[in-house]
Order: structure tokens, then C-alpha cells, then sequence
């Protein structure tokens, strides 16, 4: 039955019981004491996941724009290109001194080589020359043995003194070549000693070469390094060209000229600041709903990621952020965001509409305490056009009055008619 008609039937009810009641007859219903749903409803900017302006690193003339506004370009893609020669330029020496390097490198490797056969073969030399000296030295010894015998034999005159002294003739020509051999055999191991250390000087030549051609080799990557200053890529797996900030022709300075403003929009972040009273009530994972006003009609479903824990000094506010998929590039840097937080259930005390009056800027409601209309000021929360939530004023074990008559006043006698719940 509707709410009037029934309330109609049943003051005419009463009137007929009792048409000499003073009392005026009142419509009461009970405090309701629900579990509510309690949530906070905010407003938050769409920003790209990342952000950034691309700034050469290098100073030059700005001579090719690659990309449009709106583009979306992979990793690594070059996007803007400056024309800087001295780099260039520093590239192409770095390379030619790469090869000078590596050009001494070989030379030096020869005469290692050449200084190792030398070394080779003056060992060889010294080791057949002291074969010889032994051979030489066999030799002396045997015709020093003769000269003995010859001795032995001229003292008893068992030769002659012509057999002696050529004994002692050939013996003194063997001494005189083992003499040779040994001097031979120490000059060629000083010669080889000698082409050792040649090697060792041609060695320490070498490493110098090498250690030249590994400091060119630095040089020539730096310089190719210090080219790319010249080139400007994208920096994201899926990068937005978001504006062109410099054209073709304009001059760039190293580290401060902005040439594009590029962004990661794959993932957007809705930044929402959180009220004071409810800061405590939203963590990481919180539900929420993100409406924008550019699409009212499909409100997303998603979760805080992000909160600060920390109040803004000035806003007395916890900023929170939440992450949103962007692949089709359907939600826009810098759209409005309307954002509902579940803040979780809590228990409330509500009461039908009907039951709160205003007056001024004041919100009331009556109840009937032994048979008198009470006037008592309240405050409201959540408010769903049949029930509102009482958040002080009243205790829950109190019935309120629906449709109290304008001219009700506090104390006046009322009769109760009662109805439980709501309608």
C-alpha cells in the first residue's frame, strides 16, 4: 500500500476511535541498526603511467622529426635526429687511430717473431758449438794420454825425442782448439742470451702496442657513444608521442632543449586524494570504481594500487593512486576521473527518509518519548533517497516520526500509531 493512503487509513481509523482525542495522531517507525556498505566518493586526474621530455645529449641543429603527435612507436625507435659533424667528425679519427694501433700491434708481433727465430737459433749454435768443445776436449785428452806414453817410453829410451815432441806438437794443437771451442761456445750462449732479451724488449713492445690499440678501441666505442647523443630514441616498450616540442632547423643545447614529450599510456594512474576522516579506512587493494566523464555510462572496476600513508600538511589529504590497462589507448592522459572507494562495511543507524526534517542548515527528527513529540538534532551520512544514515543523535533504540505536521512542536501530546520497519 502506498506510504499516504496508508497513512490517510489509518489517522481516519483513529479519529473514528477516538474523535474527542486532544492527541495528535503520528505515524512512528523504529531505528533501524543495518550493516552498511560505507564508501567515499572523489575526484581524481587520469596521468600516463611515466612521463617524460626526451633532451638530446648533445648540442647541434635539430634536422630531422621522425614521429608525429598521437604516434605510438616501439622501444629503441629513433624519433628525432641532430645534425652535429664535429661528432662525426671525433668518430672518424677515433677509427683511424684504431687502425694505426692495430697497425703497430702487427709490426710489433713481427719482430717478436722475428727476435724469437734469432733467439732459436743462437741457442742452437751455442749448443752445437759446446758439442764441439766436448768433442775438443775428448780429443785433448787423448792426446795428452799419448804425450804421457811418449814420456814414459823416452825415459827408457824406447823412442826418440822426435816421436816426443810431435806427441807434444799434436797435443798442444788439440789444446789450442778446445781453447777455441769453450771461447766459441761462451760467445754464442751471450749471443743467445742476447736474442732473449731481444725477445723480451720485442714482447714489452708488443703489450705497449696492444695496451695502444685497446685505448683506441675505447676511444672509437666513446665516440660512437658520444654520435648517439645525436639521435633521440623512444625510451618505452609502447611509447605515445604526446607533442613535438622543437622542429627541424631550430637549435638544441645538450641538456636543456626539450625536443618531444613522450609517454608510457599503456598502464594510466588515477591520482585520488583521500579525506582525513578516511584515510585510515583505504589501503593497497581496496575496491573502487573509476567513472569518467568521457565514457558515464561503462564505470570500471578496479583497485586502489598505491597509497602514500602520509596526509598532505597542506590538503590534509593521503594522496592514493590506481592503476587502470590502457592497451586501447581508450582512457586519455589528463581526463576527469569521478572514483568511488569502498571504505568496507561498518554498522549504521538509519532511518526512513520521511523521518529527517530540516530547518535552515540544520537537520532533526522526532521521536515520541511518554506520549510528547521530542525535537532532536542530528547529522547524516549516507543518503539513498529511501533510507539516510544517522551518524550522531540518536542512541538505535529510539521511533521516530514520518511526515511530521509542519507545526509539530517539542513536548506536544501525540498519539502513536505504529508500523514496523521499512515500507
Amino acid at each position: 500500500m502506498h506510504l499516504e493512503t496508508w497513512f490517510s487509513t489509518a489517522l481516519a481509523a483513529a479519529s473514528v476511535a477516538s474523535p474527542a482525542a486532544a492527541q495528535r495522531s503520528v505515524l512512528t517507525v523504529p531505528v533501524e541498526r543495518i550493516s552498511l556498505e560505507r564508501d567515499v566518493k572523489l575526484v581524481g586526474t587520469v596521468l600516463p603511467r611515466a612521463q617524460a621530455d626526451l633532451v638530446p645529449r648533445a648540442t647541434g641543429v635539430l634536422a630531422e622529426m621522425a614521429v608525429e603527435e598521437g604516434q605510438v612507436v616501439a622501444l629503441g625507435t629513433p624519433c628525432a635526429r641532430l645534425a652535429a659533424p664535429d661528432l662525426a667528425a671525433a668518430a672518424a679519427v677515433a677509427l683511424a687511430n684504431l687502425a694505426e694501433a692495430r697497425a703497430e700491434v702487427d709490426l710489433a708481433a713481427a719482430e717478436v717473431g722475428r727476435a724469437r727465430s734469432a733467439a732459436v737459433a743462437a741457442e742452437a749454435d751455442a749448443v752445437a758449438s759446446e758439442l764441439g768443445a766436448e768433442a775438443a776436449a775428448r780429443e785433448l785428452t787423448m792426446e795428452e794420454s799419448i804425450v804421457a806414453r811418449h814420456r814414459t817410453l823416452r825415459a827408457a829410451n824406447a823412442n826418440t825425442e822426435e816421436d816426443l815432441e810431435m806427441a807434444e806438437a799434436r797435443a798442444a794443437i788439440r789444446r789450442a782448439r778446445h781453447a777455441e771451442a769453450r771461447a766459441r761456445t761462451a760467445a754464442l750462449h751471450a749471443l743467445a742470451r742476447a736474442a732473449e732479451a731481444q725477445v723480451v724488449r720485442m714482447q714489452a713492445g708488443l703489450a705497449l702496442a696492444q695496451a695502444s690499440a685497446a685505448v683506441a678501441e675505447a676511444q672509437l666505442e666513446e665516440s660512437k657513444v658520444r654520435a648517439s647523443f645525436a639521435e633521440v630514441s623512444a625510451p618505452y616498450e609502447s611509447t605515445l608521442i604526446a607533442r613535438r616540442l622543437a622542429e627541424p632547423g631550430a637549435l638544441v643545447e645538450a641538456g636543456r632543449t626539450a625536443v618531444l614529450r613522450v609517454m608510457d599510456a599503456t598502464t594510466v594512474r588515477v591520482r585520488i586524494h583521500i579525506p582525513e576522516r578516511d584515510a585510515p579506512h583505504v589501503l593497497p587493494g581496496s575496491r573502487c570504481t573509476v567513472a569518467l566523464d568521457a565514457r558515464p555510462s561503462a564505470p570500471i572496476d578496479a583497485a586502489v594500487a598505491h597509497v602514500s600513508s602520509a596526509l598532505d600538511p597542506q590538503t590534509r589529504t593521503m594522496p592514493a593512486e590506481i592503476l587502470l590497462a590502457n592497451g586501447d589507448g581508450a582512457v586519455l592522459a589528463g581526463m576527469f576521473a569521478r572514483v568511488s572507494v569502498s571504505l568496507g562495511r561498518t554498522d549504521a543507524l538509519v532511518v526512513q527518509a520521511a523521518a529527517v526534517r530540516a530547518e535552515g542548515r540544520r537537520l532533526f527528527v522526532w521521536s515520541v518519548a511518554d506520549g510528547r513529540a521530542t525535537k532532536i538534532a542530528v547529522e547524516v551520512g549516507r543518503d539513498d533517497g529511501r533510507t539516510v544514515e544517522i551518524t550522531l543523535g540518536l542512541r538505535g533504540d529510539e521511533r521516530v516520526i514520518l511526515d511530521a505536521p509542519a507545526d509539530l512542536g517539542d513536548g506536544d501530546a501525540v498519539r502513536v500509531i505504529e508500523r514496523e520497519g521499512t515500507p
